[in-house]
């Protein structure tokens, strides 16, 4: 079984809450296309270093993957890039963080730099992926490792006390 499509409590609803959290009191919202991979007519692209970034970040995270309405094949990406179905809790087409039914004390949304956002203070924008090799998700699971580990109980504390640091 594969993660929920949680753009309804139910697969047959248009609800946009998010069932209850099982295990972690941290949300991760990362958008998939051009933030995770990156899609062309011919292929599927992963991110550099996903695989270790999601099996770091879950244990921290829960993790909820947005994606764009009109991308209706999220489940065969996932497949096809061998991810294991426990990193991934959710599946959303939700782009309002305040209507997944998670506090925004403890919900942070990762996203690419050309995307607007609503919620500013909980994105942790990161360099747009079209396929290059880089290492933006080796700095964020850094990143992601030290909010989690703050002594901070507002997720958005942890992350200005972690960027703080780093500069």
């Amino acid at each position: 079984m594969g993660p929920c499509i949680s753009t309804t409590r139910t697969l047959h609803t248009n609800a946009t809450t998010l069932p209850p959290c099982r295990h972690n009191n941290n949300t991760l919202v990362i958008d998939l296309h051009d933030t995770l991979i990156h899609e062309t007519e011919h292929a599927i692209v992963q991110r550099h270093g996903l695989k270790h970034f999601l099996n770091t970040t879950h244990a921290h995270f829960e993790i909820v993957l947005y994606v764009n309405k009109h991308k209706h094949n999220t489940h065969a990406i996932l497949q096809q890039l061998h991810i294991q179905q426990h990193w991934i809790s959710h599946i959303t087409h939700e782009n309002d963080l305040t209507k997944l039914g998670r506090s925004l004390a403890t919900t942070l949304r990762i996203r690419n730099h050309t995307q607007p956002t609503l919620q500013r203070n909980h994105t942790l924008r990161i360099t747009p992926f079209h396929g290059q090799r880089d290492s933006e998700l080796l700095h964020l699971t850094r990143t992601l490792t030290r909010i989690a580990q703050s002594p901070h109980h507002h997720i958005t504390d942890a992350l200005q006390s972690v960027m703080l640091k780093k500069s």
